[in-house]
């Protein structure tokens, strides 16, 4: 929470309040005026929480707080030194968390919201409020020391017409130029509150001299990580890789899961078909080896026959024929030869 001196300011979003980031952009940072950005979201209710310590010097009997919202005043309120140095606990607490104005004869009073810009390249209607791009996305807290004086009264007010309670505002790229706003300001739905006191002051340091002057840039979360104010958020790790099913314990496996192990296990028939095919190949391109081998030797053949040279084949058919006429003659031969046994006498037949 930013401080100057004894006092703190803060800024809740749905009752719950910010962190608040440092503004680099910002130069001209001192001892009066300090400038952070804060995180928003669209439709969200926020509120301006100022913190006062009990030792806080006041120049006079009371302070005055201006909360002007994206450079247009929103409200105002009056503390005196009464309420803080009697507050218990040393820290004296107040919350802003909308506007109140006086509607006729009644007041009304209607809570601050955050409101996402929609771009558009020309407004079609007449533009009711012209934002300064220089504080739009800006929530700006002053605080002066006054005098109070007389009680004054309250002067009939109203309210912006194109403050409706929405969670988009339109504004045009012109209006929008050199702006790094994502979101504006706008009131939520109307509620009845109670009368206000109005009291003429005077300011101890003069209208343009507070003594404290707060800055909040309000931002969307992408736009602060987009400076890197917030730390973007990280990637999800990859989820972890299942463990194969014939890895994991037969125990633990569902009957889905074994039906599915058994399907894996058991060939398909595309997968047979496909092997047999495969084993089909070499036996086709054998028997096309084998023809092409036996066209090419009757080829050479026929060549020899008409250049009158004997084949290989030939040679061996006609010799195995001799061998074969060769082994015939022998036997006959052999049959007609016959051996006289060696101690035969010799017959005469002249006398027969």
């Amino acid at each position: 929470m930013p401080a100057l001196g004894d006092l703190r300011v803060a800024i809740s979003v749905d009752k719950q309040q910010r962190s608040d980031y440092h503004d680099e952009d910002t130069t001209d940072q001192n001892a009066k005026f300090i400038s952070r950005y804060v995180e928003c979201k669209s439709g969200a209710s926020f509120s301006v929480e100022i913190l006062i310590q009990k030792t806080m010097k006041f120049k006079s009997d009371a302070i005055i707080v201006y909360v002007d919202i994206d450079g247009r005043k929103a409200d105002s309120i009056i503390i005196s030194q009464l309420e803080v140095s009697s507050t218990g606990g040393g820290v004296y607490f107040k919350r802003i968390s909308g506007a109140t104005r006086k509607i006729a004869n009644h007041w009304e009073f209607r809570p601050f919201m955050f409101g996402e810009i929609k771009h558009v390249e020309q407004l079609s209607g007449p533009v009711a409020i012209q934002h300064d791009r220089k504080t739009l996305g800006s929530i700006a807290v002053k605080v002066h020391q006054i005098t109070r004086k007389d009680a004054v009264p309250a002067k009939e007010s109203s309210w912006d017409e194109a403050k409706n309670p929405s969670h988009a505002i339109t504004l045009s790229e012109h209006q929008l130029k050199g702006s790094s706003a994502t979101h504006a300001a706008n009131y939520g739905m109307k509620q009845h509150a109670a009368a206000c006191e109005y009291v003429d002051v005077d300011f101890v340091d003069g209208r343009d001299s507070p003594f404290a002057h707060f800055q909040f840039k309000y931002r969307s979360k992408k736009a602060l990580q987009s400076i890197l104010l917030i730390p973007r958020t990280p990637s999800p790790p990859p989820p972890p890789r299942p463990i194969p099913l014939e890895e994991r314990p037969v125990e633990s496996l569902s009957v889905e899961e074994l039906q599915q192990l058994v399907r894996r296990q058991r060939p398909s028939t595309s997968l047979t078909q496909r092997k047999e095919s495969q084993t089909a190949k070499p036996n086709a391109k054998s028997k096309l080896e084998s023809t092409l081998a036996e066209q090419h030797i009757k080829r050479e053949g026929e060549i020899k026959r008409q250049s009158g040279i004997k084949s290989e084949q030939e040679v061996k058919s006609e010799t195995g024929v001799k061998r074969e006429r060769d082994k015939e003659m022998e036997e006959i031969l052999a049959s007609a030869y016959v051996k006289r046994p060696k101690n035969t006498v010799p017959v005469d037949l002249t006398d027969v």
